[in-house]
C-alpha cells in the first residue's frame, strides 16, 4: 500500500440541469437532453474547469460532476479539461439508449497518464461504472418512453495511490447497503455524484456511513436541488461536516471548493479491486487473487446444536484453469504440447434436505446448505475433512 498523503482537495462542479426541461423539446419527453441544455450545462463545466486551472498548484486532485451532467457530445471536452488541470474527473453521463431500448445510466472516471503525479498529461484513462438502482422518478421517465432499465451489479473501488481506495456509486445507489458491507475497510473516501432532492435523507446516511465504514464521504448533487456535502468520521461533531453547499437554480452554478478531507486508514486497504461482479469469470480471479489466505475460518459456534433426522453430505470437484503457479509465465507445456495449467478442487456442501423454492414451483434448494471448497492433496485433505466435522460436530448434535 501506498504512503497515504494526509489530505485530498476535491473541487465539486454543480451544474443546474432542470430535469423538467432539459429533457424536453416543445414539452415532447427525451431521452436526452436537449441542445441549448446542453449547451448550458457544458459552459457551466467549462467555467468550473477554468477557476480551478486558475488556481495553480491549489487545483482540486479530483473533479466531481453530478449524475446525468455530462452530454455524450461534451465528453471529449471532458478528458482535455482532465488533461489541463492533471485531475482526475467523475461525473455522470447523460442516459445511455442501445438498440434494443435498453436505458443505463452511467458515470465516468477520467484519469489522465500521469496522474496523481503533476506535469502535462499526453492522454486519459477512461472508465464508465454503471448504476444499479434506479429511482421512480427515472422508472417512469422509462416506462413513458418504452426503455427498458439495465443494471449494472458492479462495486468498484479505485486505487488513488497515495489518496487511499475510492468507492463511488451513482444516487439511489447511495441506500444499497449490501455495497458497504463490501467497502467497509476498504476505502478511504466514498463519493456519490446525483441528481437528488431528498437532500436531508442523504445528510443523514452520509454521517452515519462516514462513522460506520471509517471513511470521508463526498456527495456531488446537482445544484437544481443543492447540497453537495462532504463529512469525516471525527468523533466529535463538529468536525465532522468539511463542506455543505446549498445552490438554489437562480445561484452561481460553479462551486469551487478546496475540499481537504482527512484520510483515515481503514484496518485493511488494498490495491486494486474494481469491477466486482460474480458473473464475470474475470471479476471472480480479482477477487480470489486479493483473498489469497484470508477467506476466514468458520469460527461461529452455535449455544443449542440443532438436532436434524437427517445430515447430508455431498462431495464432488472441480476442474480449476491457473493463470500461473507462482507467478506469471512459470506454466509450461508438457511432452502432448499442453500447459500443466489444471488443478482439481475439491467441493463439500452440507445440508439438512431438499425443498421447493415455492409451494407451486417445480424448482427445488437445498435446506441450509454450508460450502466448503478447497485445492489440497496429501496431508492438506485430511485437514480438509477436519475441518470440515468441527464444522458439523459445532452446529449439530451428534449424539442423538
Amino acid at each position: 500500500m501506498h504512503n497515504l498523503e494526509k489530505k485530498l482537495r476535491i473541487g465539486i462542479i454543480q451544474t443546474t440541469l432542470n430535469n423538467d426541461i432539459a429533457w424536453r423539446d416543445k414539452g415532447k419527453l427525451l431521452c436526452n437532453m436537449n441542445n441549448e441544455s446542453e449547451n448550458m450545462v457544458m459552459e457551466e463545466i467549462r467555467r468550473g474547469f477554468k477557476e480551478f486551472y486558475e488556481r495553480g498548484t491549489s487545483a482540486p486532485k479530483i473533479v466531481l460532476i453530478p449524475e446525468y451532467s455530462i452530454p455524450h457530445s461534451g465528453i471529449k471536452r471532458i478528458k482535455k479539461f482532465a488533461k489541463a488541470i492533471d485531475a482526475v474527473v467523475i461525473g455522470g453521463c447523460d442516459l445511455f439508449v442501445d438498440a434494443k431500448r435498453n436505458a443505463s445510466n452511467k458515470g465516468i472516471i477520467v484519469i489522465p497518464n500521469k496522474w496523481p503525479k503533476t506535469g502535462p498529461a499526453q492522454f486519459t484513462t477512461e472508465k464508465y461504472f454503471g448504476k444499479t438502482y434506479f429511482s421512480k422518478t427515472e422508472i417512469d421517465w422509462f416506462e413513458k418512453l418504452k426503455l427498458k432499465a439495465s443494471s449494472e451489479v458492479v462495486n468498484y473501488i479505485i486505487n488513488a495511490g497515495e489518496y487511499g481506495n475510492i468507492g463511488i456509486a451513482i444516487c439511489a445507489d447511495f441506500y444499497d447497503l449490501e455495497r458497504f458491507v463490501i467497502y467497509k475497510g476498504r476505502i478511504h473516501h466514498l463519493i456519490i455524484i446525483a441528481y437528488n432532492r431528498d437532500n436531508k435523507s442523504f445528510e443523514s446516511l452520509a454521517t452515519a456511513l462516514s462513522r460506520l465504514l471509517m471513511c470521508n464521504v463526498v456527495i456531488c448533487n446537482t445544484g437544481h436541488y443543492g447540497d453537495s456535502l462532504a463529512f469525516s468520521p471525527y468523533s466529535e461533531e463538529y468536525k465532522r461536516g468539511y463542506f455543505d453547499a446549498m445552490v438554489a437554480p437562480d445561484d452561481t452554478p460553479t462551486i469551487v471548493e478546496d475540499i481537504k478531507i482527512m484520510s483515515p486508514h481503514p484496518t485493511e486497504a488494498i490495491t486494486l479491486f474494481y469491477n466486482f461482479d460474480t458473473t464475470k469469470a474475470e471479476d471472480i480471479s480479482n477477487i480470489v487473487n486479493y483473498l489469497g489466505e484470508k477467506f476466514p475460518e468458520n469460527v461461529v459456534i452455535r449455544k443449542d446444536k440443532k438436532v436434524v433426522d437427517y445430515l447430508y453430505i455431498d462431495a464432488d470437484e472441480d476442474h480449476v484453469s491457473l493463470q500461473f503457479r507462482e507467478k506469471k509465465g512459470d506454466l509450461v507445456n508438457s511432452e502432448n504440447h499442453r500447459k500443466n495449467n489444471n488443478v482439481i478442487a475439491k467441493l463439500v456442501y452440507i445440508y439438512e434436505g431438499i425443498e421447493k423454492e415455492a409451494p407451486l414451483s417445480k424448482r427445488h434448494k437445498l435446506v441450509n446448505p454450508y460450502y466448503f471448497s478447497r485445492v489440497c492433496d496429501g496431508e492438506g485433505n485430511q485437514k480438509f475433512w477436519d475441518e470440515i466435522f468441527e464444522y458439523v460436530d459445532k452446529h449439530y448434535e451428534l449424539n442423538e
